[in-house]
């Protein structure tokens, strides 16, 4: 089967190309998956999200080899999951520790839950808004210590922070 084919065939859903895509991604999974509480189908479908997106918009070189692509993406897709799932979990343990109230089983897997949905919100957003985030939650910049970092306006801060949110949002109601 062709690089064309297969990825022809995975747009419109077709079995036997899904299923080779799927063999690649997998194969990168079963050896890469060693942090606990990242789930193998999320990964998997967060790569698949992703390269829909890519074969839609006709992005795929074609002088490439398709299974290295896939699973490239694959790779960077688990490191931006392990990423985001540290950087979150330092800052639950932070409210934890804020808020010692932090005995209840059920709170920590609401938490836990919050925290995965999270994950993958951020990991979907594009680089400008990841980057915005960090400053704000990371970083704990301003509106205009940010607009002076990356030499714009405080104006234009603000509504690239409101258009991330949105994004987030909407996110959020597809995942959950």
């Amino acid at each position: 089967m062709t690089d064309e084919r297969i990825i022809k065939g995975f747009i419109s859903g077709e079995r036997d190309s899904f299923r080779v895509v799927e063999e690649w991604i997998r194969e990168i999974i079963s050896r890469k998956l060693w942090v606990e509480n990242i789930s193998p189908e999320e990964i998997f479908s967060d790569v698949q999200l992703k390269l829909l997106l890519i074969f839609r918009q006709d992005s795929f070189v074609s002088s490439s080899n398709l299974k290295a692509f896939v699973q490239t993406v694959t790779r960077n897709t688990l490191i931006d999951c392990i990423r985001s799932f540290k950087r979150a979990k330092l800052r639950f343990k932070t409210l934890n520790e804020e808020f010692p109230d932090s005995n209840n089983q059920e709170k920590e897997f609401l938490q836990q839950e919050e925290l995965l949905l999270f994950n993958r919100i951020v990991s979907h957003l594009g680089t400008q808004c990841r980057e915005l985030w960090k400053f704000l939650l990371n970083e704990r910049l301003t509106y205009k210590q940010i607009a002076a970092r990356i030499e714009t306006t405080e104006a234009t801060i603000k509504m690239r922070v409101f258009r991330c949110k949105e994004q987030a949002i909407e996110l959020r109601k597809k995942l959950s």
